[in-house]
């Protein structure tokens, strides 16, 4: 077998075939013309294509239940984080004080800080299947990890910003020439 250009692969079919008497030559063109009128190869190619679209149905398939189930757990994340989180360990305290800190409370926020939180106050061994003494200690790790003036959770960010561009700073004449040294 010889490759040519561009990946081609030729078997040398040609130089073999020329090699036969005329009449083995004539049987083959014939019985070739035959095989190509069946249709037989586009058979295969339409066996191929069925094939090919339906695994690319699945794959789409199978994508479209991945980003539902990830729309899902998204979307559970945001409610714990609007309605059940403990932002603070002074939080946990005050709900833990009026006795409004249930096993499903505490399931919901480490699952929200194992998720979303920040990955090194996650304590070791930490599951959420564990009794619930031990969810309230790994919250309270989990609480006390983060510093009292810093959240867990960012701001929202609105849009407005304390400092200014750069681009802003390039455009004034009046910084410019402060900023020449000549």
């Amino acid at each position: 077998m010889r490759i040519l250009g561009a990946g081609v692969l030729r078997n040398d079919t040609i130089a073999y075939i020329s090699k036969l008497d005329p009449a083995t030559q004539k049987y083959l063109v014939v019985e070739g013309r035959r095989l190509r009128a069946a249709g037989l190869k586009r058979a295969d190619n339409a066996r191929a294509l069925q094939h090919q679209n339906e695994a690319h149905a699945e794959a789409e398939k199978d994508i479209a239940k991945r980003a539902a189930a990830k729309a899902k757990a998204e979307a559970e994340l945001d409610n714990i984080e609007n309605s059940k989180l403990f932002r603070s360990l002074a939080d946990y305290e005050l709900a833990a004080a009026k006795k409004k800190v249930v096993g499903d409370t505490l399931k919901a926020n480490l699952k929200w800080y194992r998720d979303r939180g920040d990955a090194r106050a996650w304590p070791k061994g930490a599951k959420p299947s564990a009794k619930v003494d031990q969810l309230r200690a790994w919250l309270v790790e989990i609480l006390s990890f983060v510093p009292p003036q810093e959240s867990a959770v960012p701001p929202p960010n609105d849009g407005n910003s304390d400092w200014e561009d750069e681009d802003e700073l390039e455009d004034d004449p009046e910084v410019l020439d402060g900023m020449d040294l000549d």
